[in-house]
């Protein structure tokens, strides 16, 4: 089984506090598990039905996060958003920019508190937005990269440009 990496990379994009992704070694699936349908999860007891309170959507979640810790050693977590460190991957991005004054601007904008928000409004203000999310992209397939393979999980890329 391979996995594509750009698949990997898309499901960190989405990556925040509240979901967790998980890759199943046996099918290839990348499956969402949300914080609270895991705690959920670990409360029921073995063999208890979920509850009726839940809507069919709710169930389906819960379903999967079931399936994730009943088969746990077919599950690997992909890197959250703390294994991704944006931050780096905004400051590598503004050594990148050739102009001297947008690369101050960036700089600037990355100091303090809403650094995300100010880099971001920046980026847009300056026309880099394109330029921008494809570095991150690229950051982001990287980053799946040296995760696969610190998995020993077979990979491969659906575009020649995201193998940097």
């Amino acid at each position: 089984m391979k996995i594509y990496i750009e698949d990997i990379a898309d499901k960190m994009e989405e990556a925040d506090d509240n979901w967790e992704a998980y890759l199943n070694l046996k099918t290839g699936e990348i499956v969402d598990v949300g914080v609270e349908y895991h705690s959920l999860v670990e409360e029921l007891e073995e063999d208890e039905e979920i509850p009726n309170r839940f809507k069919d959507w709710e169930k389906e979640f819960i379903e999967t996060a079931l399936e994730v810790e009943e088969n746990w050693g077919d599950y690997v977590k992909l890197p959250d958003k703390f294994a991704i460190h944006e931050y780096s991957i905004m400051e590598d991005f503004i050594d990148s920019v050739k102009n001297d004054r947008k690369r101050t601007v960036l700089y600037d904008a990355i100091s303090g508190r809403g650094a995300f928000r100010r880099f971001k409004d920046k980026v847009y203000d300056m026309g880099l937005e394109e330029i921008w999310f494809a570095f991150k992209f690229k950051a982001y397939c990287k980053i799946a990269r040296r995760w696969c393979e610190e998995h020993q999980i077979e990979y491969a890329f659906k575009e020649e440009k995201n193998r940097g």
